[in-house]
């Protein structure tokens, strides 16, 4: 979330639950979060309180230290605890005595990295219950229609009243294998095929859920199934079925399944705990179906916002599974310090907001419109998500909301690694790949931001010292030379960690040097592109300066403990974490460099046991 985005839905009544969240606590005018303002380093500058050239997290996709032994097109996740060099505030609290409830956190798993003997954050496990959604394996989820391979039904018993001839279908869904009759229930008035059931076999006496084509509209899950238990992998979790649409004939079909995948828990018996009340997890939506079109055309291809509205539904799904293990962690378990986590508005941000904001959208454009009604429609969702929170909240606790970067708009893409090719500084090899033994420079195929010299701190590196200087220079004087099919300039600024030190970008992990697109232009790292740029859709990016008003994030504080309003002014990201270490009346993490705001724990009233 972009706080100049936030405070155009606040002033316009959009977000009632963090207005009222506002009203009664602390609130930054604006948080400067991570350089490049990229996701997975802008939670990692939350979690550690220190910058990504100490913390290691440099991008998305990054290179694993130690960079000896990695080449300089060497990818890993960043969302991985494996990359992490920096002591996390959830590892911190619990090894100070804290309990402490992850229930979900980018870089939390796997989580040895933090229980057992070998970890390298070491907490007491009696203090720290980690639950993670996203490192284990999934199914993906799917789209169904008519083409799905309808036939007659036959060799089923105990099948349930219909009219006419029903037909079936099968499909395996990870080691699990439903069976789904499509047929007329005699008591739907709609003559012809009505209903799609699912059973764990040809028996009518195995139904796990019944659905029926339903209003489309992005702000319900009432016409979902429950939860269908699924195993893979060996774990068992659970899918959910949406029937948009089913003709009388069954010549058109489109059935939505959820993808499946498995809420891990760090201790088994509060993992029971907490899959009694939440049905596993999903935490992304369906975007690739949209974007593909099978939910039908976008509004961006001319549809009528059905597809919209389909997607959207997926996302209000998503949150409501998120919203339930959120409440399960505040109710059911013992904590000083609780963490979580929801991808949301993101996915819809980059979807979506390069169509309605500066310098390349209009929300008063026709099309804009619509799609700002779409943007509006997850605010809202994201919006209950807080309200659930503050419903759940103890007396005694205080509720931060941050987020992790900000936004802006971009219509065109750049790719600085032609512009390094045609320098030669970059050479590819016959099979199209980098030749490590004869590139001098890369911009970072993990589309990080910077530009790395081919030196011996890397593995097959073989630039030497004395030559790095002239090719920087030659490196930059070239990204500053390109320019677009207008003659505009593509790359506005370079910046340096040994000289802008304000982004806390000098260290081990930072790049060579980093560069600054003009407006409108978003970056990719393909080392084959044959163009320098080219035109795309629309699309939110967020990438480069901190400083900038449109990277700028939030960072919100609220509760009975604060009691009143309070404007923080500008608020580094940084300091995050020491913050909510002040407020536990503990030490910041181990290698922190932030500071607590003051004015926060100025405006406390908390006795000498701290706030949680």
């Amino acid at each position: 979330m972009a706080d100049w985005l936030l405070d155009r839905l606040i002033s316009e009544g959009r977000m009632p639950n963090l207005a009222r969240l506002i009203e009664h606590g602390a609130v930054a005018d604006h948080a400067y979060t991570s350089f490049p303002a990229i996701t997975a380093v802008g939670h990692a500058l939350i979690w550690t309180g220190t910058d990504p050239s100490r913390n290691a997290v440099h991008g998305n996709q990054l290179i694993l230290p130690p960079y000896e032994e990695r080449t300089v097109v060497d990818g890993h996740t960043g969302f991985h605890a494996q990359p992490l060099m920096a002591e996390p505030i959830w590892a911190a609290a619990a090894r100070q005595g804290k309990k402490v409830v992850v229930v979900q956190a980018t870089q939390a798993a796997p989580f040895s990295y933090y229980l057992g003997e070998n970890a390298r954050f070491p907490a007491p496990a009696e203090n720290l219950l980690i639950f993670d959604g996203y490192i284990e394996g999934e199914v993906p989820g799917e789209v169904i229609t008519e083409n799905v391979g309808l036939q007659p039904a036959a060799g089923w018993i105990n099948l349930p009243e219909f009219n006419g001839k029903p037909l079936e279908f099968k499909r395996s869904v990870g080691e699990s294998t439903l069976r789904f009759l499509v047929y007329d229930q005699p008591e739907d008035p709609v003559v012809g095929f009505d209903t799609v059931s699912i059973f764990a076999s040809a028996n009518g006496e195995a139904l796990l859920e019944t659905l029926k084509p339903g209003p489309v509209g992005g702000n319900t899950t009432d016409w979902f199934s429950g939860p269908v238990e699924i195993a893979f992998d060996g774990k068992t979790s659970f899918a959910f079925f949406r029937l948009f649409e089913l003709a009388p004939d069954a010549s058109e079909m489109l059935l939505f399944r959820s993808r499946v995948k498995y809420l891990a828990g760090s201790d088994p018996d509060s993992h029971d705990v907490m899959m009694q009340e939440v049905d596993g997890f999903l935490g992304n939506a369906a975007y690739g179906f949209y974007e593909d079109g099978a939910f039908g055309p976008t509004v961006m291809d001319g549809g009528d916002g059905t597809a919209e509205l389909r997607y959207l539904e997926s996302v209000r799904l998503c949150t409501e599974v998120s919203t339930a293990a959120l409440q399960t962690g505040m109710t059911e378990f013992d904590w000083d310090l609780l963490v979580d986590y929801i991808a949301f508005p993101d996915e819809q941000n980059h979807t979506w907001l390069g169509y309605v904001a500066e310098p390349v959208g209009d929300t008063e454009s026709e099309l804009g419109k619509k799609i700002w009604s779409c943007l509006l429609d997850t605010y809202q969702i994201v919006d209950d998500y807080v309200g659930a929170a503050m419903e759940s909240l103890p007396d005694d606790a205080i509720l931060i909301v941050v987020s992790d970067h900000g936004f802006t708009a971009a219509d065109k893409e750049f790719y600085p690694n032609t512009i390094l090719r045609q320098a030669g500084l970059l050479k590819l090899n016959g099979d199209g790949e980098v030749d490590l033994a004869a590139t001098k420079a890369i911009y970072y195929p993990g589309n990080a931001g910077f530009v790395l010299i081919n030196t011996p701190r890397f593995k097959g590196g073989w630039v030497g010292e004395d030559a790095v200087a002239g090719i920087r220079k030659q490196a930059v004087d070239a990204l500053l030379a390109a320019r677009d099919a207008d003659g505009r300039p593509l790359v506005v600024d370079i910046l340096y960690p040994d000289r802008d030190e304000e982004l806390g970008m000098d260290g081990p992990y930072a790049g060579d040097f980093y560069i600054q697109l003009a407006p409108g232009y978003d970056a990719k790292g393909a080392v084959d592109k044959a163009v320098v740029s080219e035109r795309i859709k629309p699309r939110g990016i967020h990438l480069g300066d901190p400083r900038e008003r449109k990277m700028q994030s939030i960072f919100i504080a609220g509760g009975k403990p604060l009691g009143k309003h309070l404007d923080m002014g500008v608020v580094p990201a940084i300091d995050i974490a020491p913050t909510i270490s002040a407020l536990l009346g503990i030490a910041p993490p181990a290698h922190a460099t932030g500071k607590p705001v003051d004015a926060v724990l100025q405006m406390l009233e908390r006795d000498k046991g701290g706030a949680r």
